[in-house]
């Protein structure tokens, strides 16, 4: 009986033991769960501080943005004011302005160019000219000065005659000039002697030319530029009516407004 009753005491408290090992683990068990989930959580100073991180982070995400978009818009801005025309002088301020919007609308190959306007009180019927500065001339075609002369007449809008052409005629002979320029804005130095001599002194050159380079304007295929360019023709015919050799020449040298006309059937506008 003793024996038995120590061996069932021994095991009661082997029993016992186990069962304090088992609940003291199972108790560490949930101790180290606590402590795992403690340590997941922030307190509310550390959690202040990473909200303030990531708001800083979206700020300067924002600014970073912004200013990449300020550089861009700035930069584009430079591309087209490095592209603009460059015009002035001292002649009709009509005839500046729309030497600034010929250039970029039909002839943008003239945009990296400076263009001045000088005025020309010329005499004889002829009332534009055009021609490289002579200063800048053996310069590179790029760097020279290109200059359109124009006889203040032409830009006469005001009530006291002698009154100028229309506006649409005004656009359109400039036009004819400012191809001039681009022809010569394509020349070397050599190459603007070897035009100027037979210009100057073989006649049906000239006319070949002029003619020539009236077709190029109709042939931008603008409307507004084919009825202009006739109704200066007409104009100019008008100014002539007096002196009857210089308007015979006018009809030889230039397209008359028949030869526009016909000229124009042939090959439509296809542009305001």
């Amino acid at each position: 009986r003793t024996d038995s009753t120590r061996t069932d005491s021994t095991r009661t408290d082997s029993t016992r033991t186990d069962s304090t090992r088992t609940d003291s683990i199972r108790t560490d068990s949930i101790r180290t769960d606590s402590t795992r989930t403690d340590s997941n959580r922030l307190n509310p100073t550390t959690a202040a501080a990473a909200a303030a991180g990531k708001n800083i982070m979206a700020s300067t995400h924002s600014v970073s943005l912004r200013f990449v978009l300020l550089v861009a818009v700035v930069l584009v801005g430079l591309g087209v004011c490095a592209h603009a025309v460059t015009v002035y002088g001292n002649g009709p301020e009509r005839a500046i302005e729309l030497v600034r919007e010929i250039v970029p609308t039909y002839l943008p190959f003239l945009e990296p160019f400076t263009i001045e306007v000088v005025q020309w009180n010329s005499q004889g019927g002829y009332f534009l000219r055009s021609s490289p500065k002579l200063t800048t001339v053996t310069r590179q075609p790029l760097d020279r000065v290109y200059q359109v002369f124009v006889n203040p007449i032409v830009f006469n809008d005001t009530s006291a005659p002698p009154h100028g052409p229309s506006l649409t005629a005004c656009r359109s002979i400039l036009t004819h000039e400012l191809t001039h320029c681009s022809d010569y804005a394509n020349m070397t130095v050599l190459q603007l002697a070897e035009f100027v001599v037979p210009y100057e002194l073989n006649y049906t050159f000239l006319v070949e030319y002029e003619h020539y380079t009236d077709r190029r304007v109709l042939d931008l295929r603008s409307a507004s530029l084919d009825a202009g360019l006739s109704d200066y023709r007409t104009w100019i015919y008008g100014q002539l009516a007096d002196d009857p050799e210089q308007l015979a020449k006018k009809k030889v040298e230039y397209m008359t407004p028949d030869q526009i006309h016909r000229y124009v059937i042939a090959h439509p506008p296809t542009r305001p």
